[in-house]
């Protein structure tokens, strides 16, 4: 791709709904002044039709100043979902490169984009993720505790157990690809509810280009509690099953596909009764983790093989 004198190597890409971007956006801003590579770089900020107030009106006075011509923010008032507000955010990026970031993250080296823009010089790979950690842990409650035990379970801070299935552990809240790959292979605009959009489209591109994970983390800011865990789980169903429409031998590579095939032999009135029983137990149950753990994994198996089942019976009517 031959780049224009005014044309920056580097996007910097985020997505907002209801939260203040501010450390976020300060942190990058310190390091782009003190590199100075203000001119190999852009930032926009798009925010998703977000429904508080408080937090419009700070990521508004972050932006007020128009001195910085790299930057860029702007409002939605329909929200676009996940999957197509970051279609938004490519399409109005110039630079070679798209860094897609979470609003809720932090980075945890000083060097952040640094260690980004030395993998482009050394043109190691297609897309690059850099993972998540928490080492900047904000909430610190009891009640995100089960969550922090998840993620930790799934090794999204190490980057050589990522590498090992590298679409299943791709997520968006810090990934690096070139600009020709992301046109080519964009997220896809189905996925309009939450999870899985980012793991289907590592699934594309590790299949026609060179996809690596690095050691490079964000910190997670925006953790949740138990009931917010189990009720986006619930919401990802939908676009779990559509992934496993889509790429089947890919889905049988995870673990929860053996348990999946198992619970779809049940009647559908039966994995009904499973799925009180798990959410049941899920909620009674505070420890130990590992037990609220596979209760956890079971009741998304349940609900995958309901999807399933019931997708199948539309189909015969």
């Amino acid at each position: 791709m031959i780049r224009s004198e005014s044309s920056p190597r580097l996007s910097i890409l985020i997505p907002v709904f209801n939260w203040d971007v501010t450390r976020l956006v300060e942190s990058l801003r310190s390091e782009i002044e003190k590199a100075g590579i203000r001119e190999i770089v852009e930032l926009k900020c798009f925010d998703d039709a977000s429904t508080d107030w408080q937090v419009r009106e700070a990521n508004r006075k972050l932006f007020a100043d128009d001195s910085r011509s790299w930057e860029e923010y702007r409002e939605f008032f329909a929200n676009q979902g996940r999957a197509k507000i970051r279609l938004d955010l490519a399409a109005a990026a110039k630079g070679e490169w798209l860094l897609f970031m979470d609003a809720d993250v932090i980075p945890d080296s000083k060097e952040f984009l640094k260690i980004y823009i030395d993998e482009i010089e050394k043109d190691s790979a297609d897309a690059i993720c850099g993972g998540t950690g928490y080492s900047q842990r904000a909430l610190t409650g009891s009640q995100y505790d089960f969550y922090l035990y998840l993620v930790a379970k799934a090794g999204q801070s190490n980057a050589a157990l990522r590498n090992t299935v590298p679409w299943q552990m791709l997520l968006t809240s810090n990934m690096l690809v070139k600009r020709e790959v992301f046109q080519e292979l964009p997220f896809d605009s189905r996925f309009v509810c939450y999870g899985y959009e980012d793991q289907e489209w590592g699934i594309r591109v590790k299949n026609a280009y060179r996809l690596r994970h690095i050691d490079n983390t964000v910190s997670h800011l925006g953790l949740q509690t138990k009931a917010e865990l189990y009720r986006k789980m619930r919401e990802s169903i939908g676009n779990y099953d559509l992934l496993r429409q889509w790429h089947p031998r890919e889905f049988a590579e995870t673990s929860i596909s053996l348990v999946e095939n198992f619970f779809s032999r049940l009647s559908i009135s039966m994995l009904s009764r499973l799925d009180l029983l798990f959410e049941k137990v899920y909620f009674l149950l505070d420890r130990p983790y590992s037990v609220v753990y596979i209760c956890y994994q079971l009741n998304k198996a349940v609900l995958l093989a309901m999807t399933k089942k019931r997708r199948a019976t539309s189909a015969d009517l």
